[in-house]
């Protein structure tokens, strides 16, 4: 019974819950309070999980023998939880966001993001154990992602095109965080416009437009000089309300002549424009 009406019938310090079949005995955070408990408000409802995060359970799996008992039960814990409260969640009418699960099925515990911006969307995702910051990229977990919404996916981090659709697999390293962009075109190239040639001193004007692009989006601006070295100063991020934007900066006077280089990438697809031009 999930919300006992009696709690003084409830053992003190644990109780056991069955779930699916399996029998697991939850250490308590007050002795005399349910494990849930429910208060009605107006036509919602609060509910008191009362547990113990630190506190796992055994966890009787059955069958007798060495195998019948499992002293940690975190694992078991958490999917236990992630199942009482997703059939509480879905009583309320309460959807979820997306879902992640491994390859087999089984749900993947992780945390996401999902935010749109106009008629994009990105999406992040990040499993940590916070265990420190060394990220193993060969020890991994290959999940798959269901979104509520459609389009051309890319991976922001990666820079590539995944596919089309509401869902994608992916590989979860542990602290390693993932972000994709949702598209509901897909871009086909990157333009860039600069003049031929400068003056030192002159004011550096470029436009730029991602063809069958839809706004907002983010841009990246980096300048190479003669000696393909970066300058800091035209280092940016820049958004636009569509497809297309524009920036400017002061060539500096003391700026070494020869042939120097404008990278531009869109950030949402990882599409990259290059072109050259001379300082004289």
């Amino acid at each position: 019974q999930l919300f006992p009406s009696n709690s003084a019938a409830i053992e003190p310090l644990a109780r056991e819950l069955t779930i699916n079949g399996v029998t697991g005995k939850f250490r308590l955070a007050e002795a005399e309070v349910p494990v849930f408990s429910e208060k009605k408000l107006g036509s919602g409802r609060a509910i008191l999980a009362n547990l113990m995060l630190g506190g796992y359970q055994n966890i009787n799996l059955g069958g007798g023998g060495e195998v019948a008992l499992v002293t940690s039960g975190v694992e078991q814990f958490c999917l236990n939880l992630r199942h009482i409260f997703s059939n509480l969640l879905q009583e309320c009418g309460v959807t979820p966001m997306c879902r992640i699960t491994t390859l087999n099925g089984e749900l993947y515990p992780c945390m996401t993001i999902l935010r749109q911006d106009g008629p994009n969307y990105v999406f992040g995702l990040l499993q940590t154990s916070y265990q420190g910051t060394e990220f193993k990229f060969d020890k991994f977990t290959e999940v798959k992602v269901e979104l509520p919404c459609s389009g051309y996916i890319y991976s922001v981090r990666e820079s590539k095109y995944i596919g089309q659709g509401n869902s994608f697999t992916c590989k979860v390293v542990d602290g390693w965080s993932q972000l994709y962009s949702i598209m509901p075109t897909q871009p086909t190239d990157l333009q860039l416009e600069l003049p031929a040639s400068l003056q030192r001193g002159a004011v550096l004007s470029g436009e730029y437009v991602l063809n069958h692009g839809s706004g907002p989006l983010v841009f990246h601006l980096e300048l190479l000089d003669a000696k393909a070295k970066p300058v800091r100063l035209f280092s940016r991020n820049m958004r636009s309300s569509d497809n297309r934007g524009n920036f400017s900066g002061q060539i500096a006077w003391n700026a070494e002549p020869g042939t120097w280089t404008v990278q531009l990438t869109n950030v949402n697809t990882g599409l990259k424009a290059e072109k050259t031009f001379i300082v004289e």
